[in-house]
Order: structure tokens, then C-alpha cells, then sequence
């Protein structure tokens, strides 16, 4: 019965989204890493920068059970404070087995599992670590010194994978090529769309779609955090827009809604993270004010809160 008053977008009379439930799929809406950008073994960072994190005590834990009773104005600051530092921690053991005996010396809970931070981790594709971006990415200003450090670490992190990338393939390994790789796969892809009629071939391509742009997305982020010597294309923020609008719209029933959804945007400060971090476009932004006004009105599509 369902199927019979299914519409044209997969939904039924209810107005309720059919088309994955009936299909027996849905859309994986975080892929794994490409295969073949998986390291044979896991990534060891021999020499990691000088981070002095504190002795994790019970007084730190009691601090922050005050600071939520409380002192409840600067509870904020001090969750995302404490999640930098369990996360720089928990980076820094998932790369180094003498770093994390240090930390485990100095009291920090490694296995310690909390929603939305960094658990340590066989290192063999930096996907693994998204957890760790999206903490330095939602890091305040107000506490600049502990998100630098965590952003510094990342980066060394990121080039020793590089490294290691381009040693297996026996040539340069780049994020921003690969980026601009996976975006255009996905561009194209996503044009063929439009012939697709059969629902399971949808599907598929809708998902190797989503798939190449989310690699796009996350590669760019990894390109700007290391810091790699670019070619120096302001187009990258433009196919990273693309990608993020894409991924948006897409449900993960496998409906593809016309217009973007601004609740599964990056929110402002995200994107302004990059947009800092992309040399190339900070060049064209202060020289073209045409092009500055376009990235303004861009920005305005993404959510604060």
C-alpha cells in the first residue's frame, strides 16, 4: 500500500520520506576514507611539538562540576578549554606510544569516551581524526593559546601523512589536488543525475555523489590546516561551497531536496576558519572587491547557531 501512493520524490501520501525504508537502503552520511589514501600501517609522529598540558586530577574534574553550578557564565569557555585539552591529548597518544605513557602518567583518562571529542585511534587516514577539527573549528577565541596548539599539532600530524602518502605512491601527495579531484568527480556525477531513473542506480550514484563531495570538503580543511605548498586556486572555497550545499540537500533516505538546508550547513565560524587559513583567497579578496562582496553574501547562507 505504501508503495502505491508513493510520489514522484519518494514520499507518501503523509507527506512522510518512503524511498530508503522501501529500497532497503539509506545514504551513508559519513563515508569511509578512499581506500586508496589508507596508509599500510599506522601513522607514527616520531617528534611532536612541545604542548604543556596539565596534570589531569580529580581537582580539574571538581573545577568543572563548579564552574557548571556556579560559575555557570563561564561554564562555556571552560567545557571547550577542558574538551582542547582531552583532545590534544588523545591526538597526541594516537600518534606517539611515549606520548601517551606520558599522558597516562600525568592522569589523563585516554579511553575516556565523551560525545564529539577525539578518542585515541590507529592513525592510517586523518578522517579519523574529523572529531579533533571539528573541536579546534568550535574552539572561542578566548582560549587562542590551547586552540593553536591542537591546530599546530594537526598540522604536523597531516604533513608526516603526506610524507608517508608520497613515499607509497612515489610522487607528491597534495590535499588541495586531491580535493579539486574529488569535487569535480562529484560535480560530474551529480550532472548525470538527471538521467537516472531507476531508483536503485539513483541510489547509488546519489551516494558516490555525497561521497567525492564530502571528501572534497574534508580535504580542503586538511590542505589548509597543513598548510601545504598550494597551487594557490581561489576557486578551492568556491568548489568547497558547492560541496557543502550539496551535501545539505541531500536526505539520508536518499531524497534530494531543490533547495539547501540551512540546519546541515557548516555554521559561519567554520567556514571563516577556512576562509583565514586560504591564502589564495585571502589574495583575491583584498584585491577584488567584487569578488569580497560575493564571498560576503555567500557567508550569509551559513547558519551562526
Amino acid at each position: 500500500m505504501a508503495l502505491m501512493a508513493m510520489d514522484a520524490d519518494g514520499q507518501d501520501e503523509g507527506g512522510r520520506q518512503t524511498r530508503g525504508l522501501l529500497l532497503g537502503r539509506n545514504i551513508n552520511l559519513r563515508p569511509d576514507p578512499p581506500a586508496k589514501d589508507l596508509l599500510n600501517d599506522p601513522l607514527v609522529v616520531s617528534q611532536l611539538p612541545e604542548i604543556d598540558l596539565p596534570r589531569e586530577t580529580l581537582g580539574n574534574r571538581l573545577s568543572l562540576l563548579l564552574f557548571r553550578t556556579v560559575l555557570g557564565y563561564r561554564e562555556e569557555e571552560y567545557r571547550a578549554l577542558a574538551a582542547l585539552r582531552q583532545t590534544i591529548a588523545a591526538v597526541m597518544a594516537s600518534v606517539s606510544r611515549m606520548a601517551a605513557k606520558e599522558l597516562e602518567v600525568a592522569g589523563w583518562a585516554l579511553n575516556r569516551r565523551e560525545k564529539g571529542l577525539q578518542r585515541v585511534v590507529r592513525v592510517t587516514h586523518p578522517d579519523q581524526l574529523q572529531d579533533a577539527f571539528s573541536v579546534l573549528m568550535a574552539a572561542p577565541d578566548a582560549i587562542s593559546h590551547e586552540r593553536q596548539d591542537l591546530e599546530v599539532l594537526l598540522a604536523v600530524v597531516l604533513r608526516h601523512y603526506i610524507k608517508e602518502m608520497s613515499a607509497i605512491i612515489g610522487s607528491r601527495f597534495s590535499f588541495e589536488a586531491e580535493a579539486h579531484s574529488h569535487c569535480m568527480h562529484a560535480y560530474d556525477l551529480e550532472r548525470q543525475l538527471k538521467n537516472v531513473v531507476d531508483q536503485y542506480e539513483r541510489m547509488a550514484v546519489l551516494q558516490q555523489t555525497y561521497s567525492s563531495y564530502s571528501h572534497a570538503a574534508s580535504y580542503y580543511l586538511y590542505s589548509l590546516v597543513s598548510r601545504e605548498p598550494s597551487e594557490h586556486d581561489p576557486k578551492m572555497f568556491s568548489m568547497y561551497v558547492r560541496a557543502v550545499f550539496f551535501i545539505s540537500r541531500l536526505q539520508y533516505d536518499g531524497t534530494l531536496q531543490e533547495n539547501v538546508n540551512r540546519r546541515r550547513l557548516p555554521l559561519r565560524r567554520e567556514v571563516m576558519f577556512l576562509i583565514k587559513r586560504d591564502r589564495a583567497l585571502q589574495t583575491r579578496y583584498s584585491k577584488d572587491e567584487e569578488f569580497a562582496e560575493q564571498i560576503k553574501n555567500i557567508l550569509n547562507f551559513f547558519p551562526t547557531v
